[in-house]
This record gives structure tokens, C-alpha cells and sequence, in this order.
């Protein structure tokens, strides 16, 4: 049996119902029918830690026949050539790719204990960073020309908790990064707002610098990197983060994800 470090029961809940609706749009009636069958489940004491595994996979499942769930993290994918860059073209290269991705990575869990605001009723915010793969930034630092371009590859933020009003129709929104927004939660403060703080950017493009090394003036204990899997709904991808590559800083990407479940491999 798999270790589960993470599993969001109400959005599994969630996304069962909406995959059993539109199952039954397009007349998949075996899939239907093994939905409403993991459905009764929460219903009884069979919603448990033995059959969470099984509801798991049928969600997973479910989300590739319905052609929603995506491979590939956002930005990540050395076929999107160019790589876009307005809300619009964002949103559109996601929606066909799948709102949803189950990716493996390495990842290190952050601990945030000066939660505020919504998130003062949690001990503290966890949430997994998994650093943008190399192979791509290394291989488009040579052919960026200018400071507004930006890396092809992403951070990615696992957040083991969300808010209703953060669910957002655009997964892009100019002068907001992702590692910002994780922050606006932790604090308080309206989880899109932008550019708070005395510094410029010091989450997004102020400072170029591992997003962990970001996070430390907000009170962190980190953990040990870790081999996960995990589904996750893609919140917000931004052009908004800054990394250092020898003697020059660029512009890149990261991304906040919803997480369904996450598996330690």
C-alpha cells in the first residue's frame, strides 16, 4: 500500500461528482457507474484509509478518459516552443494540456508558523517546493535576449490548504507570482494582492534567490527533500520569479497547485 503524505478529501469528493456528471454527458456509463460507487462510500464508514487508494485511482482514471489530466508541469514542456506569455495564450496552452497534472518530483516540505487571517485557525501552513528542472533552464539561458524573457521551466508550490475565494477562472495574473500569493495566504492579507511590502517583489522578481531562502521572513522549518507523486489543480502560473545562473539573473516561472493527493514513491 502507498504512503499518502496528503489527501484532500472534500475536493476527491468534488472532483468525483463533476467527473460523474460529465461521464454521464458523453454516455461513459462504466465510468459513471464506478464514480457513484466510490460516492457511496463517503456516505459510510467505508470512507476510509483502505479504500482511499482504490477511490484514488478511479479519480485518476476518470480525469485521463475525460482528457483533463495533463503530464507535465507548466512552462516545463520542451515542446512548447514559443513558450507563451500572456494570460490568455497561459490559460489556453493549460486548458489543452489539463487543469489537472499528475507529475512525480523531488520536493521539500516548508512549514510556515506565522499564519494569519484565513489561516489562522491551522498550527501551520505546509506547503512542498519542487525546484524547475535544469536540463531547461540551462538549455534556454543561452538563447534569452532579453531581461523580460523568460526561463522555460518552473517552480512548483504544493499548498496543503486553499480557500473558495482563491479559485480564480485565470491561472495568470500580470505582477503576481505564485511564491507572492503563497505568501499574501500565510499573512493574511487578500491572496492576490501585489506589492505590499517596502521591497519590490521580494517573492517574485526582487530578489533572485531559491524561493525557500524567500520564504525564511516568514518563519519556516524545512524539511528533507522527498520522491512524491502528486495530482494537484493548477491555481496560478506566473512569469514572475527570478533565479540566478553564474554571473546572471533571469526571469522564470512558478506555479501553485491545489494538491489532490500526494504519495511518497
Amino acid at each position: 500500500m502507498r504512503e499518502y503524505l496528503f489527501i484532500d478529501d472534500a475536493r476527491l469528493r468534488r472532483l468525483a461528482e463533476q467527473l460523474e456528471r460529465r461521464a454521464l454527458e458523453r454516455k461513459a456509463t462504466r465510468v459513471a457507474a464506478t464514480l457513484r460507487t466510490i460516492l457511496s462510500y463517503e456516505r459510510t464508514s467505508e470512507w476510509g484509509v483502505e479504500n482511499r487508494h482504490f477511490v484514488i485511482e478511479r479519480v485518476v482514471e476518470a480525469l485521463r478518459e475525460d482528457g483533463s489530466l495533463g503530464a507535465i508541469r507548466p512552462m516545463n514542456d520542451p515542446s512548447m516552443d514559443p513558450l507563451p506569455t500572456s494570460q490568455r495564450a497561459i490559460d489556453e496552452a493549460i486548458a489543452a494540456r489539463g487543469r489537472y497534472i499528475y507529475e512525480e518530483m523531488i520536493a521539500e516540505k516548508v512549514i510556515l508558523h506565522r499564519s494569519t487571517g484565513p489561516a489562522k485557525d491551522l498550527p501551520a501552513l505546509a506547503i512542498w517546493i519542487s525546484d524547475p528542472d535544469e536540463s531547461l533552464l540551462e538549455a534556454d539561458a543561452s538563447l534569452v535576449a532579453h531581461e523580460w524573457d523568460a526561463l522555460r521551466g518552473s517552480y512548483l508550490y504544493l499548498l496543503e490548504a486553499h480557500w473558495p475565494d482563491t479559485e480564480g477562472e485565470f491561472p495568470l495574473l500580470s505582477g503576481l507570482s505564485a511564491l507572492q500569493m503563497v505568501a499574501n495566504i500565510s499573512v493574511g492579507v487578500d491572496p492576490l494582492a501585489r506589492g505590499h511590502q517596502e521591497q519590490w517583489e521580494p517573492f517574485g522578481r526582487g530578489v533572485a534567490a531559491n524561493p525557500i531562502e524567500k520564504l525564511r521572513s516568514l518563519g519556516i522549518t524545512t524539511g528533507e527533500k522527498r520522491h512524491i507523486a502528486s495530482m494537484y489543480r493548477v491555481r496560478l502560473v506566473s512569469n514572475e520569479q527570478k533565479i540566478r545562473r553564474g554571473d546572471h539573473e533571469f526571469r522564470t516561472h512558478d506555479v501553485l497547485g491545489y494538491p489532490v493527493f500526494i504519495e511518497e514513491l
